[in-house]
């Protein structure tokens, strides 16, 4: 499996919070993948729900303004990160 599950997880049990910020959509991505192995494995390690970024749920857009708008962007991830902190 090309997914160091093993990192992922030694790496959230250092600070009990994680983060997963991805370009995918949010619907059975990498992102959900990673937090699901996370609440399986340390659930009652963690100190706060793991939280995700992920692209807006809609249809692909190829017009480059809209994909800016689309994808995540330094303001939703401060604004998570400071939400499970």
């Amino acid at each position: 499996r090309p997914l160091d599950q093993e990192t992922i997880v030694g790496s959230v049990r250092k600070t009990h919070r994680a983060l997963v910020v991805e370009e995918n959509k949010p619907f059975c991505g990498m992102g959900a993948q990673i937090a699901a192995i996370l609440q399986e494995t340390i659930f009652d390690e963690l100190d706060a729900p793991v939280g995700r970024i992920s692209s807006l749920d809609a249809p692909a857009i190829y017009s480059p303004p809209l994909e800016k708008k689309q994808l995540p962007d330094t303001a939703r991830v401060v604004a998570k990160v400071l939400e499970i902190c």
